[in-house]
């Protein structure tokens, strides 16, 4: 609220004694997203609408759409601008890449994966929020290679672009990436997807990871496990007896003694 109130003073200030290149700058300055966007939007008024191509890749998306209708009304194309920077592999950054994706059609999908071996995970990992976003599909193989990258952010992005086409995936190969030898963040793309696939494979991943050291994967899979219709899998024929009682055996660990009485 006071960042509202301050902006709107700088604004009227600006309004009533024309161009003030040191309001402008602490507006631009701002913490706030949207006292840095009423700053981009002042730009015009300083006659400064040259730098709106400094803001193109601002952390907030509406400072970017700011920066972008600037340049267009200064007779300049943000696209251009933007395949600039994606293409330069030294300035590109993730909030490039975030605005190109605001720009971008689906021939622009080559660009894009272009950026995925990028040194800088935030880069990867918001070049493959927008692959998915304007609906471009990556290969299954390259997206399974990418649960094990070092970038925890990278990894949820990949598994988020599996999710849909998880019953398709090899769930053996997607168990081995739920072992202990794995960071977590690979432990628990891999069981996101797994948890996608359902069934059998599910029940068997949360089962093996009930005692996972990482608090957050631990309790979703006791979760699953204690929640779980061992009768409807068994119905289902998804798996046999003796391996779902010894998964009952297993799991008796984490289930009060009425919930194992009732399975």
């Amino acid at each position: 609220m006071t960042g509202r109130t301050w902006t709107d003073a700088a604004l009227a200030a600006l309004d009533a004694g024309g161009p003030d290149d040191a309001a402008v700058d602490a507006l631009l300055g701002s913490r706030s997203a949207a006292v840095r966007a009423a700053g981009v939007t002042a730009l015009r008024r300083a006659g400064r609408a040259a730098e709106a191509v400094d803001h193109l890749a601002d952390r907030a998306g509406q400072v970017r759409a700011c920066a972008r209708w600037l340049l267009r009304q200064d007779g300049g194309d943000p696209y251009a601008h933007y395949r600039g920077l994606v293409t330069d592999r030294r300035r590109v950054t993730r909030y490039a890449v975030a605005g190109f994706r605001e720009v971008a059609g689906q021939a622009d999908g080559p660009l894009l994966h272009a950026l995925l071996d990028h040194p800088d995970g935030a880069v990867r990992a918001t070049a493959l929020a927008a692959l998915r976003g304007l609906g471009l599909v990556v290969e299954d193989a390259v997206l399974l290679g990418l649960l094990e990258d070092p970038s925890a952010s990278v990894s949820r992005e990949a598994a988020l672009s599996l999710l849909g086409v998880a019953e398709r995936l090899d769930s053996a190969a997607l168990a081995d990436r739920t072992g202990p030898e794995w960071p977590p963040h690979t432990r628990r793309a891999a069981f996101r997807l797994l948890r996608g696939r359902g069934g059998s494979a599910e029940l068997r991943a949360a089962v093996a990871m009930m005692t996972d050291p990482d608090p957050v994967l631990g309790l979703y899979a006791r979760s699953t496990v204690i929640n779980w219709n061992w009768l409807s899998t068994l119905d289902e024929g998804e798996a046999h007896r003796a391996e779902l009682g010894e998964l009952l055996a297993r799991a008796a660990r984490v289930l009060d003694v009425r919930r194992l009485r009732l399975r």
